[in-house]
């Protein structure tokens, strides 16, 4: 709740917004916090350290409040869309594995032959 509440304190400070506004807002932001929390979660799994996810979460906000890259229409979601892939790709083909183990946990491989 503290992280949320950091986070989004000052998303809705703009005035005069339709509900339709601060709703799709809402969306892209949680679809942002899943999508970037699957790939530092990866990366603090599979690195068992907490560092290589404050590093990317530290690079991510450079590029984003940098304003990388030129503006266009779609490019918020299109950046999250490249990290929900990444994060797909990530858990995809390198899957996190068990503490002292070199097999994947058995509930990625139950998951793997039921799809």
């Amino acid at each position: 709740m503290v992280w949320a509440a950091f986070h989004f304190f000052s998303d809705f400070s703009f005035s005069r917004a339709t509900g339709l506004v601060v709703l799709s807002h809402l969306g892209m932001r949680l679809f942002t916090c899943v999508t970037l929390s699957f790939v530092l979660g990866w990366l603090t799994l599979r690195s068992e350290s907490i560092l290589p996810a404050a590093i990317a979460h530290t690079l991510y906000n450079v590029v984003v409040f940098s304003g990388f890259g030129p503006p266009f229409l779609g490019k918020d979601f299109l950046q999250v869309a490249l990290w929900a892939v990444g994060a797909y790709v990530l858990f995809r083909f390198w899957p996190v594995r068990r503490q002292g183990s070199l097999e994947p946990s058995p509930e990625l491989s139950n998951l793997e032959s039921a799809g």
